[in-house]
């Protein structure tokens, strides 16, 4: 099984924009992130992403580099959500997933997955960026992490 977290493009100040969809820059590092993700011939069975608007943009980019079978819409990947659903949700599945969320949703998650606690930052995520986990014989192992500003 494979998993890549995707942290969701730049958004919109809140006081701007209560939406918060994503800003030009946001939407160019996502297409760049989802380059790279066509590049190296990334697919999955499924995309989830969280009912926030810059998420599901996000999502709507990637989606047009990334081969796919479905995409579907998560009430439990939002920015401060517990990640017990999306963690039971994962142990049910032996699909590949690309999860497109938020911080500090995605750093729990990560945390959980390789140490069995949600509290350790292992990785500084920035907004695009990409992280490849593979699920092996002993557990989540990371394998990479891409963020936009690397990507030509």
């Amino acid at each position: 099984m494979h998993l890549y977290l995707i942290e969701h493009g730049e958004a919109v100040a809140e006081d701007l924009d209560p939406q918060r969809s994503l800003t030009e820059k946001g939407k160019s590092d996502i297409e760049k992130t989802a380059k790279f993700l066509e590049k190296i011939s990334a697919k999955t069975d499924e995309i989830w992403y969280s009912s926030k608007l810059r998420s599901k943009q996000t999502a709507e980019i990637i989606k047009k580099r990334v081969r796919y079978n479905s995409v579907k819409e998560k009430n439990f990947l939002n920015p401060n959500d517990p990640i017990g659903e999306a963690v039971k949700a994962l142990n049910r599945s032996d699909e590949d997933i690309i999860i497109i969320g938020h911080l500090p949703f995605l750093q729990k998650l990560l945390s959980y997955l390789l140490t069995g606690e949600e509290k350790k930052e292992l990785v500084k995520f920035v907004n695009g960026s990409v992280l490849f986990l593979e699920l092996g014989q002993f557990g989540w192992q990371m394998e990479w992490l891409v963020s936009p500003s690397v990507i030509k």
